[in-house]
């Protein structure tokens, strides 16, 4: 195989770094903008259960679909699956760039203790259209708000899944990708008391007695 020119090696590494820059302004930036407004209505856990109970189709969305939102999408089908609710859509897709991709073998091992079957799910990304036609948007973490923002303005009802958790620090749902299995397991255990907080709200919201 040839050597890559240095020339080039060096063009790819602003760019990344520009990047990677540009994502930890955008967290910080998030993080300091949710901490002084505690009431902001993407963190308003009545108001994203009123939201979702009235939404045809949810869309659950964090970076590259093959971890946090692929676990949220089949836990909350699941949960969700014996009740009146159970005609809600359910989606998940990736804020990132690349579809196809498989759940790692440590997600599909800590989503099977949960009840969740990753083995077949690949990613894919979210489009302008997916985004529109969702009543309500549940995003993971400041970067996926940030990315949400940017690049599908047509987003209305958009609110963090850690909304429903029963700890609210921290606000937001990490990524585990490339963390060990307790990673794994914390994070999932976070996401599905979240979802079955979300469960029990809107069932009845729905469907009052």
């Amino acid at each position: 195989m040839a050597a890559v020119p240095r020339s080039t090696k060096l063009a790819r590494v602003p760019g990344a770094v520009y990047k990677q820059t540009r994502r930890v302004l955008a967290q910080r930036y998030w993080a300091r903008y949710f901490r002084r407004r505690p009431t902001h209505p993407a963190l308003d856990e009545q108001r994203a259960a009123e939201s979702v109970g009235e939404a045809d189709r949810l869309l659950v969305l964090c970076w590259g679909n093959i971890c946090r939102s692929p676990m949220a999408e089949r836990y909350l089908r699941s949960a969700l699956s014996e009740t009146p609710a159970a005609d809600l859509a359910v989606e998940s897709a990736g804020l990132g760039e690349r579809e196809g991709r498989p759940s790692p073998p440590l997600a599909v091992e800590a989503a099977r203790r949960y009840g969740v079957d990753l083995s077949d799910h690949t990613s894919v990304c979210a489009t302008e259209s997916m985004v529109a036609d969702s009543d309500c948007v549940l995003v993971m973490d400041y970067h996926n708000y940030h990315l949400l923002q940017s690049s599908h303005p047509s987003a209305d009802a958009v609110f963090f899944l850690s909304a429903f958790s029963p700890v609210r620090e921290p606000m937001e749902i990490r990524d585990p990708a490339g963390g060990d299995r307790e990673t794994f397991d914390s994070i999932y255990g976070t996401i599905a008391a979240a979802l079955d907080r979300l469960a029990a709200q809107v069932v009845p919201a729905t469907h009052p007695r």
